[in-house]
């Protein structure tokens, strides 16, 4: 089961220094971490995705527009 943030704060404010349910919180922050950085991969991408998707919009646009505005 994956622990919320909420419940990693919780279990590691309960356990006393030196505790072998350590290892688990600070795996349960590191998995939390990878997770976050592989989410903010995904949307990096998808909003590389539709930078590139308006960039070609607004350029289209332009050409339709040089386009009605010659004689």
């Amino acid at each position: 089961m994956t622990k919320t943030l909420r419940q990693l704060a919780e279990s590691e404010e309960q356990l006393p220094d030196g505790h072998p349910e350590w290892q688990h919180v600070a795996f349960g922050w590191r998995s939390l971490a990878i997770a976050q950085s592989e989410k903010i991969a995904e949307l990096e991408q998808r909003l590389k995705r539709m930078t590139e998707a308006k960039n070609g919009f607004q350029s289209a646009l332009a050409r339709v527009n040089a386009a009605r505005s010659k004689p």
